[in-house]
């Protein structure tokens, strides 16, 4: 379980949210800060970049009761379609939110491993390209794909198996026709 703040700082949650203002009938956008609240019966969008994320309200906040028990909200209050809101702001500088992650890290069987793009860039990804090498610096491995995630079936450049062990992997992202590095991270493979 995380905060709303701990689940922005993992890059679970875009850190914009909008929410439904009922007196000026629009979306309004909010930054989430430290010690925000979301009430309950209050129309929000979430841009989420974590699957089967669930979001749970606490009927208490610091103490204080978030709403009123007895308070009754009508059929026609809960029943309203206001639209889609506007997509939050893409960051500043796209490899900021970018965030690349290998499932499942270590590998311990022959079902392969998937490279995929999280965080608060992760909307935005055109394409992403993998690059995988041994410890000594030797590409193991080289793909490219549309979309925010690529599958590796841990085969090596001759077809077989790679050996166990401790590999380095780089992955890219096409942002707005740009390619931009998540950096380098370890992945293990023990067969």
């Amino acid at each position: 379980e995380k905060t709303l703040q701990e689940a922005i700082d993992a890059m679970w949650l875009h850190h914009t949210l909008s929410a439904w203002d009922a007196d000026g009938e629009e979306w309004t956008s909010l930054r989430a800060t430290d010690g925000a609240t979301l009430v309950p019966w209050t129309g929000y969008y979430l841009f989420v970049h974590q699957d089967d994320l669930v979001l749970l309200y606490s009927e208490e906040e610091q103490g204080q009761a978030l709403w009123d028990a007895g308070q009754a909200l009508s059929p026609a209050a809960l029943s309203f379609d206001p639209g889609e809101p506007p997509l939050p702001p893409m960051l500043a500088e796209p490899s900021e939110g970018l965030v690349a992650v290998a499932y499942p890290n270590p590998v311990a069987d022959d079902g392969g491993v998937t490279f995929t793009v999280r965080g608060s860039a992760a909307r935005w990804v055109e394409a992403i390209r993998v690059r995988v090498h041994d410890l000594s610096g030797r590409l193991v491995y080289e793909d490219e794909s549309a979309g925010a995630s690529l599958l590796w079936d841990t085969m090596g450049p001759t077809g077989a198996p790679v050996a166990s062990g401790v590999y380095l992997y780089t992955v890219q992202a096409e942002l707005a026709d740009d390619w931009v590095s998540a950096g380098v991270d370890r992945l293990l493979i023990l067969r």
